[in-house]
């Protein structure tokens, strides 16, 4: 739903979901719950709102030790970075993403609807860096172990 662009469907779905999480005392789907949230607000601008849930869900994906959720969050952070007009941070948070998924492979499941923006996002930052500076932003995200790069992305 939220890649067709159904928002406002998906965000009410997802803020079901929540409280069903809430009433169990579920984490694990909270975190991926939070994770969509953040994506359907970022995708209608509201970048402080889907920063703030992004950033939930990362909390929670660390207690799990979920890589996968983990990279997704990272990933999503840098989008919203980007658009936030910090190239810098969202350069570093795309080095760390791809960090994070290269041990699990297929980065971004290999799916047009995370790739493309990945690629906007990346577009955009090396045009608003420069390319030698974009490139070595990004190995600086790239080089970050797993704990440092999940702090970072936390602001911690």
């Amino acid at each position: 739903m939220i890649f067709e662009g159904e928002l406002a469907d998906a965000t009410s779905i997802l803020q079901e979901c929540l409280r069903v999480n809430d009433q169990r005392g579920e984490q694990y789907v909270r975190s991926y719950s939070l994770h969509h949230l953040a994506l359907a607000e970022w995708r209608s601008g509201s970048f402080a709102q889907a920063a703030a849930h992004a950033r939930h869900a990362l909390r929670i994906k660390r207690t799990f030790s979920d890589l996968v959720g983990i990279a997704l969050a990272v990933e999503l952070l840098a989008w919203i970075a980007a658009d936030e007009g910090a190239p810098e941070r969202a350069t570093v948070l795309l080095g760390v993403a791809q960090q994070i998924w290269q041990p699990i492979g297929q980065p971004l499941f290999s799916s047009e609807n995370w790739t493309k923006p990945h690629q906007q996002c990346e577009a955009g930052c090396r045009l608003a860096l420069g390319d030698q500076a974009f490139e070595a932003t990004y190995h600086r995200g790239r080089n970050l172990t797993t704990a440092v790069a999940v702090a970072y992305a936390l602001s911690e």
